[in-house]
């Protein structure tokens, strides 16, 4: 900004600022340590432009009068303009938001659908052939029932067993229960932190919970 003039009289300084405004010049006025009021051009080359204009000024002149109108009734349109702008602006916003607070992130999703995939494959849970599959401990069938296997299998070759167990539900309130509260804080997590890092916190949640009920209880 470049320094046009100072004025004694704040009147007469708005009405040169609204007078430029309406020839195209925008400005600013600030009052001054000793109660003066100077009007800064905002483009450097409307400068000359401005000088030529303030040459000519006359607070008093109708033809003033009337561009310092012209500009007020300017500025509320524009005023009023950028205000519709900005409210259509937070609407899309707000509308975008509400869409990204709907939208189940892409672990949480993935980790839903294989939920729901092993309690189908499991007959909700019934099927304990296919049960044991997921289980920490394989189960092994014994004279038409079954027993736990030995866990060493799982740091032989069935590494996968430190993991599988969350994915099993028995019955349909068991696994509803689980996607509700699944889908709120593994979305809210995935959008605070990232969907690797919750994919790291459920996997080293689940091993870490499994190892330690194994080890507490047994084969469970």
């Amino acid at each position: 900004m470049r320094l046009l003039t100072t004025l004694p009289d704040e009147a007469e300084a708005n009405t040169l600022g609204d007078a430029l405004y309406a020839d195209g010049v925008v400005t600013t006025i600030k009052e001054t340590r000793d109660s003066a009021f100077a009007v800064w051009v905002h483009d450097e080359d409307r400068m000359e432009q401005a000088r030529a204009f303030l040459n000519a000024f006359d607070a008093s002149s109708k033809q003033v009068s009337d561009m310092a109108r012209e500009a007020r009734a300017q500025r509320r349109q524009e005023a009023k303009t950028d205000e519709q702008l900005r409210a259509r602006t937070n609407k899309v916003r707000k509308q975008i938001d509400a869409k990204q607070n709907m939208r189940i992130g892409t672990v949480t999703g993935s980790l839903m659908g294989i939920c729901v995939a092993v309690f189908v494959l499991t007959g909700m849970g019934d099927e304990t052939d296919v049960v044991g599959y997921f289980t920490f401990v394989p189960l092994v069938p014994v004279r038409g029932g079954y027993v736990f296997g030995d866990v060493n299998v799982i740091w032989q070759s069935q590494p996968w067993r430190l993991f599988t167990p969350m994915f099993l539900h028995f019955g349909l309130m068991h696994i509803a229960f689980n996607l509700w509260w699944l889908k709120d804080l593994g979305t809210a997590i995935e959008r605070v932190f990232s969907a690797r890092y919750l994919l790291i916190f459920v996997l080293a949640t689940a091993a870490f919970s499994h190892v330690l009920e194994y080890v507490i209880s047994g084969p469970t």
